[in-house]
This record gives C-alpha cells, sequence and structure tokens, in this order.
C-alpha cells in the first residue's frame, strides 16, 4: 500500500520493516503565507526496506474517497 507520514517528526523503519507499495513524505506549513516546507526525517535501521511496486500503490489508492485523491483538494491552501 502506502504509508504517508506528513509533518514534522522522524520515521524509523527497523526490526526488518517492511514497506511494500510506495512511501510518501511531505511537512507543509499550511499557515504560512505562502506555503513553506519543513523538514522531513527518514531512518532506517536494522535491515528496514522501501520495495516500489506500482500494483500495491494503485491498491491502496483505491481505497481512499475519489475527493482525496487530488493534491488540490488535500490541500486547498496550495495555489495551482
Amino acid at each position: 500500500g502506502i504509508v504517508l507520514h506528513l509533518g514534522s517528526g522522524r520515521l524509523v523503519l527497523k526490526d526488518r520493516s517492511l514497506v511494500e507499495g510506495a512511501l510518501w513524505m511531505s511537512n507543509l506549513d499550511t499557515q504560512a503565507d505562502p506555503l513553506r516546507e519543513g523538514p522531513v526525517h527518514l531512518e532506517m535501521e536494522d535491515e528496514g526496506r522501501i520495495v516500489y511496486n506500482a500494483e500495491a500503490v494503485e491498491d491502496a489508492l483505491a481505497g481512499l474517497p475519489p475527493t482525496q485523491l487530488q493534491w488540490r483538494i488535500i490541500f486547498p491552501e496550495m495555489s495551482p
């Protein structure tokens, strides 16, 4: 599927963790004008892995409501 990590903080994959599909990390300050990004932090330890799988991503996206599948809907503060 998809792992979404939104906002600040750190994401740690350890103890042979496996993400099969995709990982999306973003840290946007939607209160700022103009919109600003912040740092993201990913740690991979103890054989943690991310394996891209397009079919798993498509299956995960199929489970989301259609209105949540567009960037402009998720973050309406962003201008086109």
